[in-house]
């Protein structure tokens, strides 16, 4: 076959072929094949712009052909020239016999090289990218240009934008202050940069639209632009001070500035970076925040792997994160932004200790990348950064260090308690995975073989950190919802509690509370578990749901922060919110009395949905709160439809617009609405509060675990023939996002919170399998009222 039938095949057959790639892969759920086939796709376009002068290439498009007719005949061998599968494919209109036979070869072929481990699919890419010289093996040297004063650009890590054939990065630099003794100033610089100069030639042979504005910045460049000569751009950084983004790009090999500014879009404060070490040590980071971060930074190494723009370490001294302001008027203070890490990059030569892969003497992790982000994760998620005691001033003392970081990162990391406030499974995963020094067995750095083979294990090395590191923290923030709000997180706030201190490694001990437990907290601990096991069988007995109950919260509102709330199962009971103290659209809660008791309440009815009205900041506030919990009880009945109300809150007087609310309520529901109101909490000094002695509202004290009534219980009325009460001693629930663990509280605020959840575990069992409907606070009413509820307490 002459070069230029085989060029014309391979135009017509190989985009085809990788569109069936993508369709196999789609299909069998392989991502190797959906790989290939946007490597076919590559190399189709590549084909487009080959001319018949070009000799070199022309020369390589039957071996080309030979490769690819071997993938779609997989594991079939071509004993000739024909190709069978791509003239097929090529040569037959859609929908004949032919066609059909062809595309069936195809996919056979797919399916079976890229089944099992995807080793023979991962060859073929190889082979494939050797084509258009993508393989990633050799790279240019970039000259050290000494003139340029190690200054400081800080690359927002993923950021970097394909628009119109260019790539967009934008930046910020500063001079060095070792180097200039002058005010820190950031330049917003943004760089666009072409793809490939030769990819635009082989473009431009194409036939394509008159108005196609395809690399539309690269053909006005030299007319809009002016050349920067060497050393000129550091020059532009010093004197640069128009309050406008700079714009640089790079055409025919140099550096151009273009001549058109924009404005700024990096509104920053002319102060140094502000470091990941610092940022964990002083700043309050949540876990919604640690998680986000921790995938931010996984994501960017493996997006970054074999670049230069990992030629230095990165660590939590080297990520940075700018001070932004919201306006370009500057009138609120800046805010940090966990969303916008930076990274440092420093001209000059390569550092040793941030090579891919080392052979180095007596360095146990192997893999200094994956090594140092491990690390910083472990540092992430604990809060503070490990020891960095040992000195770095020569290579014995760099690899010393690398090591005593490593052990003190896995010491924390095979700890099996929680760490604190921040305990997920698929980040411990990732850590762990990070930290192994096993992580690349199955590609292992060889450093005598030849640079092909250097190159495949790398590829290969770069796949294993995606799967084994980056896919468990996707799976974290996807599942949780978090991806999606990367962007909306707001700034960050200073730590305001003690932060637990670092530790040697030969002290690191599983973390315990600064008490010891109490009987009566063990003893409620095993109460509610005991809850937990009851639901559990009480699910097991289910006959499927037909309506779930739903549980309205008067209170504080709740921290959605914290860490109770962050499985999405748990999110997705949250159905509705309202805010009756700042009319915030997004959950608030300042004082963590209401976030205990959301969580209590999903804890006891984990088949319930939950809406919380927030009618006070403080429950001190609650005393001139009674015109919002009249609004949020017509709230909850009329909008949300609940079937149960909490109210964890007293007054001494009858508050006329409460009590109105309440038995309207009542009556527009039929009696199918419940209300359980806390009686007080101060003992024999004060009666019965109100809303608890409210003819519609159930009263509610407080017990121990074995149903013993405490003393911070008011005395019985004297229409009471009967009291209530269930556990309401050291309950513990969650605390606000920045409590480390549990907190225990006590009262009849708590019982109250208990109860609600019981009679949403009773009405919702009773619904689903016995048949009834006993949504009706009159089906509860005097001495049986809390007859069903006695096997439960």
């Amino acid at each position: 076959m002459d070069p230029e039938e085989a060029l014309e095949l391979a135009q017509q057959a190989i985009e085809k072929v990788s569109h069936i790639a993508v369709y196999v892969g789609q299909k069998n759920q392989r991502s190797v094949c959906g790989r290939l086939g946007g490597e076919l796709f590559i190399v189709a376009d590549y084909l487009q712009g080959i001319q018949i002068d070009e000799v070199d290439q022309l020369s390589k498009v039957p071996k080309l052909l030979r490769d690819i007719e071997s993938i779609c005949s997989w594991p079939s061998r071509s004993k000739d020239d024909y190709y069978p599968c791509l003239r097929g494919i090529a040569r037959s209109m859609r929908g004949t016999s032919s066609y059909k036979q062809a595309e069936a070869t195809i996919i056979r072929g797919l399916t079976k090289i890229t089944s099992g481990d995807g080793e023979a699919a991962e060859n073929a890419i190889l082979h494939i990218r050797r084509f258009t010289k993508r393989g990633g093996i050799k790279k240019k040297k970039v000259e050290e240009i000494n003139d340029i004063p190690k200054s400081m650009p800080v690359d927002y890590l993923d950021d970097a934008k394909d628009q119109e054939g260019d790539v967009s990065l934008d930046m910020l630099f500063s001079l060095d202050p070792s180097r200039e003794r002058m005010p820190c100033r950031w330049q917003d610089v943004r760089f666009r940069v072409p793809l490939s100069e030769k990819r635009e030639m082989r473009r431009q042979k194409r036939a394509r639209f008159v108005d196609s504005n395809e690399s539309a910045l690269s053909k006005l460049s030299v007319g809009c632009s002016e050349e920067v000569d060497d050393g000129g751009f550091c020059r532009l950084i010093r004197h640069w001070n128009n309050h406008a983004r700079m714009c640089m790009t790079v055409y025919d090999g140099k550096l151009h500035r273009l001549l058109d500014s924009e404005p700024l879009q990096q509104i920053v404060d002319h102060t140094p970076g502000i470091s990941l070490a610092d940022v964990i040590q002083n700043y309050h980071l949540t876990p919604k925040i640690k998680a986000t971060l921790g995938y931010i930074l996984a994501q960017s190494v493996w997006q970054f792997y074999d670049s230069d723009w990992l030629k230095a370490p990165w660590t939590s001294q080297t990520i940075q994160f700018m001070k932004h302001y919201d306006s370009p008027l500057r009138q609120n203070e800046p805010g940090i932004f966990t969303s916008k890490p930076y990274y440092s990059v420093y001209f000059g030569d390569d550092n040793a200790g941030a090579s891919e892969a080392t052979a180095n003497a007596g360095e146990i992790h192997r893999y200094p990348r994956v090594r140092d982000l491990g690390i910083m994760l472990v540092e992430i998620g604990l809060g503070h950064s490990v020891d960095n005691s040992v000195s770095k001033h020569d290579d014995t003392s760099r690899i010393s260090k690398a090591n005593n970081d490593w052990l003190l990162a896995k010491g924390y990391s095979d700890l099996k308690t929680a760490w604190l406030d921040f305990d997920y499974p698929k980040y411990r995963v990732a850590v762990e995975n990070c930290l192994d020094p096993d992580i690349f067995a199955r590609a292992p750095f060889t450093p005598s073989v030849k640079v092909d083979e250097l190159a495949k294990s790398l590829n290969k090395r770069r796949k294993i950190f995606y799967e084994r590191v980056v896919s468990p923290l996707e799976e974290l923030v996807q599942g949780t919802g978090w991806k999606d709000m990367v962007h909306s997180m707001p700034s960050l706030r200073l730590q305001t509690t003690t932060k637990q201190e670092p530790v040697a490694l030969e002290h690191v001990q599983p973390p315990v509370e600064s008490k010891k437990s109490t009987k009566d907290q063990k003893d409620a601990k095993r109460w509610l578990k005991r809850t937990q096991l009851l639901n559990h069988e009480l699910k097991s007995l289910s006959q499927g749901p037909t309506r779930r109950v739903r549980i309205a919260i008067l209170d504080t509102g709740y921290d959605a922060d914290a860490i109770f709330f962050q499985p999405t199962m748990r999110r997705n009971r949250l159905v509705k919110w309202k805010d009756w103290v700042e009319n915030a659209k997004s959950p608030s809660d300042c004082n963590g009395h209401g976030t205990h008791l959301v969580s209590l309440i999903m804890m006891m009815a984990p088949e319930a949905d939950i809406c919380v009205a927030r009618v006070a900041k403080d429950p001190r506030d609650l005393e001139n709160a009674s015109e919002a919990i009249a609004q949020a009880i017509e709230w909850a009945q009329s909008e949300c439809d609940v079937n149960i109300v909490s109210m964890s809150f007293g007054f001494t007087a009858t508050q006329p617009s409460i009590s109105k609310a309440i038995r309207k309520a009542v009556n527009d529901r039929d009696d199918s609405i419940i209300f359980f109101a806390a009686a007080a909490n101060s003992g024999l000094n004060e009666s019965e509060m109100f809303p608890a002695r409210h003819e519609c509202v159930i009263s509610v004290r407080g017990t121990n675990s074995n149903g013993a009534f405490q003393d911070f219980n008011p005395p019985r009325s004297s229409r009471e023939r009967t009291v209530i009460g269930t556990l309401g001693l050291d309950v513990p629930a969650s605390g606000l996002s920045h409590d480390d663990g549990d907190v225990y509280s006590k009262g009849t605020s708590v019982a109250t919170a208990i109860a609600a959840g019981i009679a949403g575990i009773l009405l919702g069992y009773v619904e689903n399998n016995a048949g009834r409907t006993p949504w009706t606070y009159s089906g509860l009413d005097d001495d049986l009222r809390w007859a069903r509820l006695e096997a439960l307490v």
